[in-house]
């Protein structure tokens, strides 16, 4: 959200993918931001707050209805991991991205790999991040013109997060799109 905050006008458009239940909006809503949308699979996200001023839209994040190049900014907060498929993901981040915007994603890491085969959430198969992940998933944006603002720090201490029967931690990142 300060990310969001410190680079992103309150008038510019922000869409937030896999939005249920998610306090991004919201907060942004609070803080004035004006042109707001929600993308997820469930129907019950047009009950969330301030569901008449933020436009929400049932439908899936990685094949939306949204016109290109029209968001400054797409967050995505502990999404990805589930049903990853990092190449329809970059390729509609990319689409909905303005030149210059920010995909400011965060989701389940660990240096090493964590197996995490036959767990599913959500409906989907589940995936904790490897430092290799990463490393791959930065080079497969790249070419979609999503470059990694700042530097990458991949190294973790402490596994505060125990779900699943795993033990790991979150990060996060920010990809800018090329001009």
């Amino acid at each position: 959200l300060e990310f969001i905050k410190r680079n992103v006008a309150p008038s510019e458009p922000i869409l937030d993918i896999g939005c249920y239940a998610s306090e991004v909006l919201v907060a942004l809503h609070e803080w004035g931001y004006s042109d707001l949308s929600g993308a997820d699979l469930n129907p019950d996200i047009v009950q969330m707050p301030h569901a008449d001023r933020i436009h929400y839209t049932v439908t899936d994040f990685m094949q939306t209805p949204f016109a290109d190049a029209k968001f400054a900014a797409i967050t995505s907060i502990s999404v990805i991991e589930h049903g990853f498929d990092g190449q329809r993901l970059l390729t509609e981040v990319s689409r909905l991205l303005r030149p210059g915007g920010h995909f400011v994603a965060s989701f389940d890491y660990w240096p090493e790999k964590i197996d995490t085969t036959g767990v599913k959430f959500f409906g989907a198969e589940w995936m904790i991040f490897s430092r290799r992940d990463v490393e791959d998933f930065l080079g497969a944006a790249a070419v979609h013109g999503l470059h990694l603002t700042g530097s990458m720090n991949t190294n973790a201490a402490d596994r505060v997060v125990k779900t699943g029967g795993k033990e790991y931690t979150f990060a996060w990142m920010v990809l800018r799109k090329s001009v």
